[in-house]
């Protein structure tokens, strides 16, 4: 019993020193927690930083007609504003393989009303195109083929080019945005830095013309 108060009277003399080295460990390893919380949180900050920068690049590289995305996309606005949003456009995919496509579709007040694609194939003996096949679709069965280009909108081309084709990792894939003279939209895409063939993503836009 003697011992056990013995030992009692020790912490309670000591007592201060015992809680100064407890609250020293103890504070030690929270100023350590908090700068590894702090490092992590720098980093994450010099990412989204990062990448933010990297998309306004992208944004803003302009292609061989001097337009990048966003004074395209100003342009496609103020067109529709002096025209109006009835349009034709044509798009195309060719392959190394001799395969190609055409696909021509008709907007009338913003709206998809009809989709024609012509499939051919190139003769090797003298450079032409032999027909394979081809389809019209009006309102009532527009997208009712599973190939030719997908029924979009002009704004629906610009939509998916900003969200899908300009914002892949550039590390990894060459990225393509070009215009026509007047600025509209061409060609938006990517191609992967390690593929040869038939690899391209994205929208090639061969003419546009304004309708009534």
């Amino acid at each position: 019993m003697a011992d056990f108060f013995c030992i009692i009277k020790f912490l309670m003399s000591h007592f201060k020193i015992i809680l100064r080295i407890v609250i020293k460990q103890y504070y030690n390893k929270m100023i350590k927690i908090l700068k590894l919380i702090n490092l992590a949180f720098l980093i994450t900050i010099a990412a989204i930083v990062n990448i933010s920068c990297e998309k306004e690049d992208i944004f803003e590289k302009k292609g061989e007609n001097n337009y990048s995305y966003n004074k395209s996309l100003d342009v496609w606005e103020q067109l529709k504003n002096e025209n109006g949003n009835s349009y034709t456009y044509e798009t195309t995919f060719g392959s190394w393989t001799g395969f190609g496509s055409t696909t021509k579709l008709e907007i009338k007040n913003g709206i998809v009303i009809s989709r024609t694609n012509h499939r051919y194939q190139i003769n090797n003996s003298n450079g032409e195109k032999d027909p394979i096949d081809s389809y019209s679709e009006t309102l009532e069965n527009l997208g009712s083929h599973d190939y030719g280009a997908n029924p979009l909108t002009i704004d629906e081309v610009y939509k998916i080019c900003a969200e899908k084709y300009l914002i892949v990792n550039k590390k990894k894939n060459i990225i393509y945005f070009e215009t026509l003279e007047n600025g509209l939209i061409s060609l938006c895409g990517f191609l992967p830095k390690n593929c040869i063939d038939d690899c391209f993503t994205g929208i090639s836009i061969e003419s546009f013309n304004w309708t009534e």
